[in-house]
């Protein structure tokens, strides 16, 4: 096996514990009962990570595949950092899980929200870095545009303004998806 074979056997075992946090954590946000009121907003959290999430496997395949070489300090740098940041994403992504018993799923995630939008914008930046580095990859700008909303995540104190800047990333996700069918068709 070479050395691709084994990074990516432990990047798809971690990315797909990461993948089964966040939808596990999915799976409350349908069971809300007032779900036009309170759970559209943490469904398409959930379904803005889950889409970072299959994004970064199929990016670190693009990257990665033909590496028959690594060191202990890009494998560190590179696929440990983020596949790490990413199970941290899942776990404090600010839902709760379908055993925990919360009543008010807005307050649950203004209370957790900071580890998670750190936690983003570590991984972002990180991301950035190892595709500056990496020979098959190009940094992409409009990637470290979500930065400084990561920041402002931080320091928004109600739910209405965390609807406004999580609807943001989602339409250019959409955006960005429709453009790719449109030019793949």
């Amino acid at each position: 096996m070479s050395i691709f074979e084994f990074s990516s056997i432990i990047v798809a075992i971690v990315v797909g514990l990461a993948i089964a946090n966040v939808l596990d954590k999915f799976s409350y946000t349908i069971k809300v009962t007032n779900w036009i009121k309170q759970g559209w907003f943490q469904s398409l959290l959930c379904v803005l990570v889950l889409n970072m999430m299959i994004g970064y496997f199929w990016g670190y395949w693009g990257m990665f595949y033909g590496i028959t070489e690594i060191g202990l300090l890009e494998f560190m740098l590179g696929p440990f950092i983020s596949t790490t940041s990413l199970y941290l994403i899942s776990v404090f992504l600010p839902i709760p899980r379908l055993k925990e018993n919360s009543t008010d799923i807005d307050n649950y995630y203004l209370e957790g929200r900071k580890p998670f939008f750190i936690v983003m914008a570590i991984f972002f930046i990180q991301s950035q870095l190892t595709a500056f580095y990496s020979l098959n990859a190009t940094p992409e700008l409009l990637v470290l545009l979500f930065v400084p909303l990561m920041l402002l995540g931080l320091q928004l104190k109600t739910i209405r303004g965390h609807k406004m800047i999580v609807t943001i990333p989602i339409a250019l996700v959409v955006l960005i998806v429709s453009s790719t069918f449109i030019t793949q068709t």
